[in-house]
């Protein structure tokens, strides 16, 4: 208890110590505003007592008021009314005359003004003599000199602390050291009298055991965080394997296809209709081959990074949620969709086609069955804008300030979820140094996205 209080003593004059030489240097830099504010505040008051002794007073017992009031006051006075009442401690009572007769460099103030008092006028002359400058010096020297005296006893008691912690102990041991050599056991200092090194080491030890019961738990945690990330990164690998399989499967039946509908193109060359047919599905089947070959170029780690090119993203648009309309159709789900006819930007389309697939998965996991989903994109100031709304029943489940985190799961759909989606999209947007929020909108949520264009250009 001992240690403690002195430990808190010093920490808590040390800010003593150094507030009072902060209100010293203030003191002795501020004594000339303080000197002026004491005397401005002097002649206020003087004059507001002579205009109260004036208006209070009556005619017969004025002059004796006001005599009895310079008497006590350094200052010159002359007063007069119309109807001759006539009070002066000068030789006149002609104002332009004092006014030359007095002498300035030894006044705080001089003035003539006039006083109302019921229908009689007043004219008052009045020069106040400064204010002793001796009395006030005194007053602040003394000031002075006890914040000195405060600011040493503080030193001092700091120095006698010190001492005693420091010098003591050492002084101890080192007549211990001699009464060992003289074999004057007895005369050592008891055990039970622990030195600043004894002390200094229980803290030691109990810090040492504090910090080796953190570092345990630390590895606990990280033990078990490590084998839930080895576990993610498996499901990860294996899930990657399969997709690839299934890829490099569907692309050969796909290329037959192809070839089978040339085929029948030729055979069918005399029904236009047929061939019209026959056309669209060549076109929506070379589609969805180059989105298997580039596929595939990404999982072999192929694909050239950043490889912008002119886009109509309207499209991309159209195609994801095309893509989606089983889902959608199945829950019952409406989508308002408003977008231009169409918007050319210069952007990676594998990326702009995962985010709008992560954008849309979303949407199709969370909507509530029969619900409404609106999906906006624009143009403005340079910048892409697009926004998806979609109504949810479950928007107090949602952790808002943690929903772009990686594997953040909802709790309504945390077992079908990979929390990998919404951090995806993050990812994808600040790449191009753009913004995302998420936030709630009325009776669901809205998922706003801000990106940057270097360049938009009209085909």
């Amino acid at each position: 208890m001992k240690r403690i209080f002195k430990d808190r003593f010093i920490w808590v004059m040390t800010p003593i110590y150094l507030l009072v030489i902060c209100l010293l240097v203030w003191l002795i830099y501020s004594l000339p505003a303080i000197y002026n504010q004491i005397d401005t505040n002097r002649v206020e008051e003087i004059r507001e007592d002579i205009t109260q002794i004036i208006q209070r007073e009556e005619p017969d017992d004025l002059e004796e008021k006001l005599a009895d009031y310079v008497a006590k006051q350094p200052l010159e006075l002359a007063v007069i009314n119309e109807h001759g009442f006539y009070y002066a401690t000068v030789p006149t009572t002609d104002f332009a005359t004092l006014d030359q007769w007095v002498n300035e460099a030894v006044l705080s103030y001089h003035s003539a003004y006039t006083i109302q008092k019921d229908q009689e006028e007043y004219q008052v002359w009045l020069a106040i003599y400064q204010l002793e400058p001796q009395n006030f010096f005194e007053i602040s020297t003394f000031f002075i000199f006890l914040g000195i005296i405060l600011l040493f006893s503080i030193v001092l008691l700091l120095v006698l602390m010190m001492r005693k912690q420091i010098l003591h102990p050492l002084k101890r041991l080192r007549m211990n050291i001699l009464k060992l050599k003289e074999f004057r056991l007895s005369e050592v200092s008891p055990i039970d009298k622990t030195s600043a090194y004894d002390r200094l080491s229980v803290e030691l030890h109990e810090f040492t055991d504090d910090l080796q019961g953190k570092m345990e738990t630390i590895g606990t945690k990280y033990t078990a965080l490590e084998k839930e990330l080895q576990a993610k990164n498996e499901e990860s690998i294996y899930k990657e394997q399969l997709v690839r399989s299934v890829i490099h499967d569907l692309k050969t039946p796909i290329s037959i296809v192809s070839l089978e509908l040339e085929q029948v193109k030729e055979q069918a060359s005399l029904n236009p209709a047929l061939v019209q047919k026959i056309e669209t599905i060549e076109k929506r089947n070379q589609g969805v081959l180059t989105e298997i070959k580039e596929a595939i170029l990404l999982i072999h780690g192929e694909r050239v990074i950043n490889q912008c090119e002119k886009i109509d993203l309207v499209k991309e648009v159209q195609n994801t949620i095309r893509r989606f309309n089983p889902i959608l159709s199945k829950r019952q789900i409406r989508c308002i969709v408003d977008v231009p006819a169409e918007l050319m930007v210069y952007m990676d389309v594998i990326e702009v086609k995962q985010l709008l697939h992560n954008i849309m998965s979303n949407i199709a996991q969370y909507t509530d069955e029969k619900g409404v989903f609106e999906f906006t994109l624009f143009e403005e100031n340079q910048s892409l804008k697009m926004s998806a709304y979609n109504e949810s029943a479950d928007i107090d489940a949602i952790d808002f300030e943690h929903v772009f985190d990686l594997f953040y799961q909802g709790e309504v759909l945390a077992k079908t979820s990979t929390g990998v989606g919404m951090y995806t999209i993050k990812k994808t947007v600040q790449k191009y140094q753009g913004t995302c929020q998420f936030s709630k909108k009325e009776n669901g949520v809205e998922l706003r996205i801000e990106i940057p264009l270097e360049a938009v250009q009209d085909e």
